[in-house]
Parts: structure tokens; sequence; C-alpha cells
């Protein structure tokens, strides 16, 4: 009988110590991304984006331009640290895609921001050359078409 219960004393006293700690693995929250909505052909953009980790694990990012170029991971970094990445376009509308992702694999959901990069304006070429003869009109109009 007392080996029982020295068995049973031992059981009792070292199953704290074996027991395994499983907590769920929650993905990070859903990226904050902010940028530009609207933008000239060509310009570069920088889009900057954040998300935070419930249990605090250091987070990457994996992010979708909405054009021809490939789906590009960086990271990790601290969970909450706000990150930065640029690209440019070609005139067309886009939606830029971006999610989370824990070192321990857990995902969030993709966030996305609609970008719109519309057609140049074209200016017939006779008055454009009229304008780059009179430097004062130039400048007005420069400042308002964004020539």
């Amino acid at each position: 009988m007392k080996k029982i219960i020295s068995i049973y004393l031992c059981i009792i006293l070292l199953f704290p110590l074996l027991a395994i700690n499983v907590s769920a693995n929650e993905p990070p929250s859903l990226p904050n991304i902010s940028g530009p909505t609207r933008a000239k052909e060509g310009e570069v953009l920088s889009y900057f984006f954040v998300s935070i980790d419930p249990e605090g694990d250091d987070t990457s990012y994996c992010i979708q331009w909405g054009d021809d170029a490939p789906e590009i991971c960086i990271g990790p970094y601290s969970s909450g640290q706000e990150q930065s990445n640029s690209h440019s376009y070609v005139k067309g509308t886009y939606i830029i895609k971006i999610k989370a992702r824990d070192i321990n694999g857990a995902e969030s959901n993709w966030a996305s921001l609609e970008l719109s990069v519309p057609k140049n304006k074209i200016i017939s070429s006779f008055f454009f050359k009229f304008l780059e003869n009179q430097p004062t009109l130039y400048q007005l109009f420069e400042k308002i078409f964004g020539l």
C-alpha cells in the first residue's frame, strides 16, 4: 500500500512538470494598408501596412501588387511595427492585397486597397508649343493641370 501511495504522490508532484502547454496559434490581425488610391502613370508609390499578432509573434507580409509583378513576401518584423514597400504602375485600375503571417505559420485574411492610374492627358502639340513660348501662361497651366 505504501508503494501505491508513493507512486501516486510522485505522479501528482511530477505531473505539472510534465504537462505540455498547448495553446492555439491565432493569426495576426487583418493588415491596415495606407497609401495613395490615385496616381500618375510611372509614379513610384509607397504603401504602409501594419498588423498585430495576438501572441506577439514576429510577422511577415506578403504583397500582391495587382499587376503582373510576382507576389513578394518580406519580414519577419516585430508585431505591430509598421512596414512599407514601393511600386509603380501603368494606366489602369489595380487591387493591392496584403496579408500577414506569423512565425508559426498562422495567416491573416487578405486586406485590399484599390488604386486608379488614369490615362495621361494628351495636349495638342500646337497648343503645347504655344504655351512654351508664353512662360507665364505655361507656368499657370503647369500648376493647374500638372503638365
